[in-house]
This record gives structure tokens, C-alpha cells and sequence, in this order.
């Protein structure tokens, strides 16, 4: 008997390229070799498997893009050619929301407003429908989401929300950006798609559950947990980090000075894998200074820039918190309730990557695979070339595993509606006058 197939769900948040707030209308240059990318995944997932596969996008149509661009639905007309071809292949396409406001002159995430957040889900979703006829799948921004916001899209109409992150404390927004409000604690949210009690959708309802059903992204520790255990290794050259003791805030994160050393006379300074994100490059010797994104149990590998071989590699495992040195299970307690779960985005270094799906496949409770990525990876040369690789260990691993790339839909086997029956469902019919019991 052959194993049940377990579904995986790719879901591409269409967006304004990087994190920074966009200016100009050049801003969505990641779209097309994302899609490019995502349609070679399509070619050799089927030609692998025997079975066609199919992506999940979401768009921002939110006030942000509106007032950026001059029009809500800029990123649906600008890409029209690329999310029809994605239809026809049976693809759904949602909605995408952030609830971004200007105040005295500057961007912030005002999650902490739920008037205004209600505003930007109710505008996203009627600017979505009035462009693409019908959507009934919905992500929210950064993690985020609330009950009074669960209510709200399913009142409109949504079936399926695909943004909850289990194991995620939620404090934290994004380090760059100013932001209202609390993120949810997921930590004890299912991982496992789910129809959500009323009183909290990180529950499941045993009583009378919402009708719209939740799918977590798949998330785990990675390769994290093993960075601590890794040795030092300096065997043809040598990391420094000034200070010894990294200083953390609130939120897990510091910043210091790396120095290196080598044989080599052009290095480059890789974070978590040998492969990973570039930090910076150099000669033989050099320092640099790091942002405010430094963890405990952070990795970094000098490379041979020639070579590509690993020349030395030196693991943060110093901490301090307001000027208390940490031990390793204080350290690693805070950084675990700062969010040490990751979830399984495909621009992530394939090491980090491989490790989270095989942790996420090994769970005795696995029933879906859920990916991420953001469609500016395709504008940055090493994300781009990170989901390629990542996009190829999932078909290797469908090769072996009954993975089967697929939509919500078919998860919940529903099909979805057209624009016809959309407004069917959701016209409401005059009540019947009351005439007394039948006779």
C-alpha cells in the first residue's frame, strides 16, 4: 500500500521588493524571476512526480500600495499576464495584507489600531475581487493576527487563512520597522490545518468552530540548536568578535565588531551556513561592523572567495543582558522565547532550509508542509539562488516522499467559487413574511 501523499502548500506574498518602504514604481522587480523560478519548479515537479503542481499567491492591494503607487490594485495590473497564467494552471491567488499608515512623515505598522487594520483588510479584499473576480484565500503581514480580524475575513468571505507561524512568541516585529500593538504568542498554536474556536483562533474549536480553516506555516528550530553544539574550527584562519560578550536586548538581538585572519587574500563572511547570506567580504585580513541582528547561537564561516572552501568558523555563544553575563540556558531560554522557531521560508540557506522540512517531515503529526517566500527573493542574487536550490530539494524530496504541491481547496476538497457563485453565496435573501404554521 502506498503512502498517503502529504500536501505541500507554496505561498508567494506579492510585494514591493525589500523591506524598505518603496518610492518608486520600478519597486516589484523580484516578481518575474520569482515567477520564472516558480514555473521550472512546475516543469520539473511534474515531470518527477506525474502530477502537476500548484501555488498559492497572495497580492497587497492594502492603502499602502494605493497611496505608494496611485492605484491599490498596481501590483495586479502590473503583473496581470503572470497571475492569469498562474490561474489557468489552477493556481489560487489571495490576498496579502499590511496595515501601514503615514504618521508625521514616516510608515508604521499600526497593528495596535484595530479600526485601521479592519479598514485595510476590508479595502484589500473588495480592491482584490473587483480585479481578479473572486479570491478566497487571505495572509496577513509579518506573522500578525488577532480574533476581531479572523471574524472579519471570514465574514467576507474567506475561506482559508495561511499566515499563523506556531512557535512563535510574536513580540518582535520586524528590527527595520516602526510598529502599534503586540504580535500573538503562538507557542502553543496547532500545527496542523484546523478550523478555530470562537473565543481563540490559535485554538481548535471543539464547539461549534469558525467556518474558515487555518494552515500553519510549517516552522522549526533548524539548524539553530546545532550552531551551539558546533566546535570553533581554525584551521586556515581565525574570527575575532569585539566584544567578547555579545549585548542583547529585550528582544534577543545585539550588534559587534567581527575580525578575521587567513591565508587567503579575498574572503567572504558568510551567516549560518557556508553557503548562507553574505555579511561582508575583504583580504586576508578585516573587520566589520554587524547590525542589530546578531542571535545567540549565531554562525559565521569565513569562505575562500577562489576556493569556496571553509577557513575558519566561530559560533556566538557569549552573551550579556543588561550588563549580566548569561550562562548557555539563560541565554538559550531567552533567545527561545525570542522567537527561536523558523519558519520554512524557500530563501533561507538551503542548510537552514533542509534541516526545518526534515524536522517538519519527521513530526509524527505531519499532514502538510506549508513554504513561504516573498516575491522580492528573485530581485537578490543569493535569495534567488537559494529558493532555486530549495525548489530543487523539494522535488527530490517528492521524488521519495508523496509530496504533492497543491491549494487549500483541495486539501478541504471544496472547489472554489466562481465570481457567480461568490455573490450567489453572499447575497442575503429578504425574510420570508410570516403566514402562521402550515395547516
Amino acid at each position: 500500500m502506498s503512502p498517503r501523499p502529504i500536501p505541500l502548500l507554496i505561498c508567494v506574498d506579492v510585494e514591493p521588493d525589500g523591506r524598505s518602504i518603496p518610492r518608486a514604481r520600478d519597486g516589484w522587480l523580484g516578481v518575474r524571476p520569482t515567477s520564472v523560478l516558480l514555473e521550472r519548479f512546475r516543469d520539473r515537479f511534474a515531470a518527477m512526480t506525474g502530477v502537476a503542481a500548484k501555488l498559492n499567491w497572495f497580492v497587497r492591494t492594502d492603502p499602502m500600495i494605493a497611496s505608494v503607487y496611485g492605484r491599490p490594485d498596481y501590483a495586479i495590473e502590473s503583473h496581470r499576464e503572470t497571475l492569469t497564467r498562474a490561474r489557468s494552471a489552477g493556481d489560487s491567488i489571495g490576498v496579502h495584507v499590511h496595515p501601514y499608515r503615514r504618521e508625521s512623515g514616516e510608515w508604521i505598522q499600526a497593528f495596535g489600531d484595530p479600526g485601521w487594520v479592519a479598514e485595510c483588510v476590508r479595502s484589500s479584499i473588495a480592491v482584490a475581487r473587483r480585479s481578479l473576480g473572486s479570491c478566497e484565500t487571505f495572509r496577513f503581514g509579518d506573522h500578525w493576527m488577532d480574533d476581531a480580524t479572523i471574524e472579519l475575513i471570514e465574514s467576507l468571505g474567506m475561506r482559508f487563512d495561511l499566515t499563523l507561524e506556531p512557535g512563535r512568541l510574536g513580540t518582535i516585529g520586524d528590527a527595520g520597522e516602526k510598529y502599534t500593538g503586540v504580535f500573538p504568542d503562538t507557542r502553543a498554536a496547532p500545527r496542523t490545518p484546523y478550523r478555530p474556536s470562537r473565543r481563540d483562533y490559535r485554538r481548535p474549536g471543539s464547539i461549534l468552530p469558525r467556518r474558515i480553516t487555518l494552515f500553519p506555516v510549517s516552522t522549526g528550530e533548524g539548524i539553530r540548536r546545532k550552531n551551539r553544539s558546533m566546535p570553533d574550527d581554525c584551521t586556515e584562519g581565525m574570527i575575532r568578535f569585539e566584544p567578547h560578550l555579545l549585548p542583547i536586548d529585550e528582544k534577543g538581538v545585539g550588534a559587534f565588531r567581527v575580525f578575521w585572519e587567513s591565508r587567503c587574500d579575498a574572503v567572504d563572511l558568510r551567516v549560518d551556513a557556508p553557503d548562507g547570506p553574505l555579511f561582508c567580504g575583504g583580504g586576508a585580513r578585516g573587520e566589520a561592523a554587524t547590525g542589530t541582528w546578531v542571535r545567540y547561537g549565531t554562525r559565521f564561516y569565513l569562505q575562500s572567495s577562489v576556493e569556496g572552501k571553509t577557513l575558519a568558523a566561530k559560533t556566538v555563544l557569549s552573551c550579556s543582558h543588561d550588563g549580566v553575563t548569561l550562562n548557555e540556558r539563560t541565554a538559550s531560554r531567552l533567545y527561545a522565547r525570542q522567537g527561536e522557531a523558523c519558519p520554512l521560508d524557500l530563501s533561507m540557506p538551503p542548510e537552514m532550509f533542509s534541516s526545518v522540512l526534515d524536522e517538519c517531515l519527521e513530526r509524527d503529526d505531519a499532514r502538510h508542509v506549508q513554504a513561504v517566500v516573498r516575491s522580492d527573493a528573485g530581485a537578490n542574487e543569493a535569495r534567488a539562488r537559494n529558493m532555486k536550490d530549495n525548489l530543487e530539494l523539494l522535488v527530490e524530496r517528492a521524488a521519495v516522499i508523496p509530496l504533492r504541491a497543491v491549494t487549500p481547496h483541495e486539501i478541504c476538497g471544496v472547489a472554489p467559487r466562481t465570481p457567480d457563485r461568490f455573490r450567489l453565496a453572499h447575497t442575503v435573501l429578504p425574510a420570508r413574511r410570516w403566514r402562521g404554521p402550515r395547516p
